[in-house]
């Protein structure tokens, strides 16, 4: 019977499977946590100071940013820039 994959004990395997599967997780999610923590680590970049902010200099991608979260064919509740009623 077990040359066929058929096990003697089918409730030890399924709990084995599951054992297995579980460890399986908990490895994946521990990589993933500290991978994360990597990508956010080298992407951390200090808050921008808006006294700092020269009106001349804004960039062309902020602006269009700007324009873009305040598009009217955004529902009222989706606009970050929104005007209040």
């Amino acid at each position: 019977m077990a040359a066929r994959g058929d096990s003697r004990s089918p409730r030890a395997w399924l709990v084995s499977a599951g054992r297995f599967k579980g460890i399986d997780a908990l490895r994946r999610r521990g990589r993933s946590d500290a991978l994360l923590g990597a990508v956010a680590e080298e992407y951390r970049e200090p808050a921008a100071d808006p006294n700092g902010w020269d009106d001349e200099v804004i960039q062309d991608d902020q602006l269009r940013l700007i324009f873009t979260c305040c598009h009217p064919l955004l529902p009222q509740d989706a606009r970050i820039c929104a005007r209040a009623p």
